[in-house]
């Protein structure tokens, strides 16, 4: 449970909380627009590692519900949904020769 709300707090919660305290400044407008930055495991599920994928799969899902609410006030919510980048996190799962051949061949410019 302590890494349920750990990551779903890491992942979702800052989000929401700036989504939040933005809405009052976009209020009045018709020019507002909250993008939010997600990730690919957002669209798709993952085997053994469940509280991640949730609080991806909840960041898209934010997302498009602010995009349905706020739409009405002139406030645009999307989100870009990247793939595969290569950090100090991810380097040791694309250096696995599968699964790293895989992320750079699905990847548009293969990097």
């Amino acid at each position: 449970m302590e890494t349920w709300q750990r990551v779903v707090e890491l992942n979702l919660g800052p989000c929401w909380l700036l989504c939040r305290a933005a809405s009052s400044a976009l209020r009045g407008g018709d020019d507002g627009s909250v993008l939010n930055i997600a990730s690919i495991l957002g669209l798709v599920a993952s085997r053994n590692d469940s509280p991640d994928i949730a609080a991806k799969h909840g960041l898209v899902g934010l997302t498009r519900v602010l995009a349905l609410e706020w739409t009405r006030r002139g406030v645009r919510v999307n989100a870009i949904v990247l793939g595969d980048v290569e950090t100090a996190m991810t380097s040791e799962y694309l250096a696995d020769a599968a699964f790293g051949g895989c992320a750079r061949r699905s990847t548009p410019q293969g990097r």
